[in-house]
């Protein structure tokens, strides 16, 4: 199978797995600096490509076709990058980081693109010199870009490196790599089929070029078309980014980086949440703090005022929560005040009513694989609500007891005992956390989310390596794989209604 071909893969990644991938590159930045740096001549030497063999390979033939997309590309999750130097920095220049790139762990988290980005210019004969990952973000993304996954039918789960207006460095990169690493063209007639022109959503493009670069035996695909410059690991990918009508990128003051959440095509669940929330796009923001990345918390319009109450979360809740849980989604909602599915319509059709402030908590075990039954238990404060709630989710088991006075529906007994151990002072819960993260908790809050970015990537990666491998326990490097990770740091957003927004916080361990 060549490079040009789109096999599906097996596994496409869900919105909360590219947000926690997200949120765990903040962990990272946010523990590497809290590091001491190692003595002077102790970090390792920089990945490279060895083995890197590309002359005299011939170039295509002849270029390849790409079909016109047959649905406009919709983007789901957009990671804004506007301060990449500043972001980059807090990233690499430190001793643990670059010696953990050097291990199973960095090496698994680079992936594939290691092989290419650590390629030398002096290896090619480029017109550069040093590591094309240092050419490519001094060069081409050095101003604000954005990451894309996209939504729908036609999506590989890979995303989009999109740079909007790029510059005559960006341009320059550009050419300087395709003269060294073209291996291949790849053309477009027209982003969107015959029978969709003229929908919203696809820029009216047409004679699209897609390069193919190949360095080290690995493939990334670039576009430059129409002011926008494209990457991708897929051809698809960034078909998809040149095509999509992308919203406008706007910068935002103390803000590193974030994720914007498009819930509207993230599917039913996702974004019947949102609508009930009566929010719009939320967004998850970082920045960058004396060298530091730091949470900001969490952005949005407000659509429907007067759906999410604020406050501070009750010992009662924190108290039953693990400390362990991976992670956790905290809610202050106005509802109406005796609940039952006839009250509920009456209330999102707004005809009012007499409502009251219900604490509710979502706790999430992430699985690392998809067979694996999910681990989720939803948490509510008002005991008047038991009949009501049973009956609207009825997909969950209802504790027979409250738990430290709340409503707890769970997924499975083993969550069940989870909640009752922590309440009952068997099992540490969230009161028992670092001190920074049981203040963050304290504060006021409509909406917060709790992340423990090391314990959810080290659980998932351990469930997946226990089902594909046949091995009774792990290797030594899945263990220091683990160490690694769950040294990781608790990463808090939150935000408040104030009027017709959503005022973020952040905090973290």
């Amino acid at each position: 199978m060549t490079d040009t071909q789109q096999p599906q893969p097996k596994r496409k990644p869900t919105a909360a797995a590219i947000i926690i991938g997200v949120v765990a590159l903040a962990a990272i930045g946010i523990y590497i600096a809290k590091r001491k740096p190692s003595a002077p001549g102790g970090a390792p030497a920089p990945v490279t490509a060895e083995g890197t063999a590309i002359y005299g390979m011939p170039d295509a033939a002849s270029p390849v076709a790409l079909k016109a997309l047959a649905e406009p590309p919709a983007p789901s999750i957009v990671l804004e990058v506007y301060e990449p130097a500043a972001v980059r920095r807090a990233l690499v220049d430190n001793a643990w980081f670059k010696s953990v790139l050097t291990e199973p762990l960095g090496r698994g988290f680079v992936g594939s693109w290691g092989a290419f980005l650590g390629t030398r210019g002096e290896d090619v004969e480029a017109d550069f010199k040093g590591l094309v990952f240092d050419f490519m973000a001094d060069a081409m993304l050095s101003t604000p870009f954005r990451v894309v996954w996209f939504a729908g039918p036609e999506v590989t789960g890979t995303p989009a490196v999109v740079l909007p207006n790029p510059g005559g460095a960006a341009r320059g990169a550009f050419k300087a790599l395709d003269a060294v690493a073209g291996r291949g063209t790849l053309t477009l007639e027209s982003c969107i089929s015959e029978e969709h022109k003229g929908k919203a959503g696809v820029r009216p493009l047409t004679g699209v070029t897609i390069r193919r670069w190949l360095l080290a035996d690995h493939a990334i695909y670039a576009a430059l078309v129409d002011e926008r410059l494209v990457l991708g690991r897929r051809p698809l990918a960034v078909q998809q980014g040149a095509c999509a009508v992308l919203p406008e990128q706007t910068v935002q003051k103390g803000v590193a980086f974030e994720v914007a959440v498009y819930s509207d095509v993230l599917g039913r669940d996702t974004h019947v949440m949102t609508m009930l929330l009566g929010l719009d796009t939320p967004r998850l923001a970082f920045g960058v703090d004396n060298g530091q990345i730091v949470p900001r918390g969490i952005s949005a319009g407000v659509v429907a005022p007067g759906r999410l109450g604020k406050g501070k979360l009750s010992d009662d809740l924190l108290r039953l929560i693990p400390e362990e849980a991976p992670v956790v989604a905290a809610l202050h909602v106005n509802l109406p005040k005796e609940l039952s599915r006839e009250r509920l319509t009456e209330h999102f059709q707004g005809k009012g009513g007499a409502s009251a402030t219900r604490e509710v908590a979502i706790i999430w075990y992430p699985r690392g694989t998809k067979s694996a039954a999910p681990q989720v238990a939803l948490v509510w404060s008002n005991e008047s609500d038991r009949k009501p709630l049973g009956e609207i989710f009825s997909g969950l088991k209802l504790a027979e007891k409250p738990i430290c006075k709340h409503l707890a529906l769970v997924s499975s007994d083993e969550m069940q005992s989870y909640l009752q151990r922590a309440c009952n002072g068997k099992m540490p819960s969230l009161l028992h956390g670092p001190a920074p993260v049981v203040a963050g908790l304290r504060q006021d809050m409509s909406v917060g989310l709790g992340i423990h970015v090391g314990r959810a990537l080290s659980r998932m990666m351990m469930q997946s390596f226990s089902e594909e491998g046949e091995a009774k326990s792990a290797p030594p490097e899945i263990q220091e794989a683990r160490r690694q990770l769950e040294a990781l740091p608790f990463v808090g957003l939150r935000g408040v209604v104030d009027g017709k927004r959503l005022v973020p916080g952040g905090f973290r361990s």
